[in-house]
């Protein structure tokens, strides 16, 4: 049991198994019955313990929405982002830092940095530093808009990231934003 790990959020527990990569997703409530019941090694060993992969699973892309907000307000965007949303739930560096253990257990091909609009968080460039020190410089991207990067911002996060991805579908549309 020494090979497992808990991550616990919004009422769900993730137990995952470090040696297999196998993982399982299981409400609190159901969680705590097993508990009670005696049940929950006799769950973890059916499902985690004893299955063994037999190519190593790995994770593709982890993407990392650091924000909603955003200097644009695009009509199509997947979390509505703009400049005026508040969203008093965004995560702050430490609970980043809380979990840059699990990221080094799921071990992902590539992280992607999104949001809304990735610069627009003033401690956007710890995140890109603790980020790369953990995947390293060539797993980390960011996807923005490109609006608020300038030479300078490129040459902070240039030791950091390997890849930045632009969306820009709105500036297209609007001719302001083009020049």
């Amino acid at each position: 049991m020494s090979d497992l790990f808990y991550i616990e959020n919004n009422g769900t527990i993730i137990i995952g198994n470090k040696v297999s990569g196998a993982w399982i997703k299981i409400g609190r409530d159901r969680y705590q019955e097993a508990i009670k019941s005696g049940e929950l090694d006799k769950f973890i060993t059916k499902y985690l313990e004893n299955r063994q992969s037999k190519k190593k699973q790995s994770v593709n892309s982890f993407y990392l929405l650091v924000t909603d907000r955003c200097n644009m307000n695009c009509k199509f965007c997947s979390i509505n982002a703009s400049d005026t949303k508040i969203n008093e739930n965004e995560f702050s560096y430490k609970m980043l830092q809380n979990q840059i253990e699990t990221i080094k257990i799921i071990n992902p091909k590539k992280v992607v940095i999104s949001g809304g609009e990735p610069f627009v968080r003033e401690d956007i460039f710890e995140i890109i530093k603790l980020l790369s020190q953990t995947v390293g410089r060539e797993k980390l991207m960011i996807e923005t808009n490109g609006l608020l990067l300038t030479e300078t911002t490129i040459d902070k996060i240039a030791p950091y990231v390997s890849t930045l991805e632009f969306s820009i579908e709105n500036i297209i549309e609007n001719a302001k934003l083009q020049n």
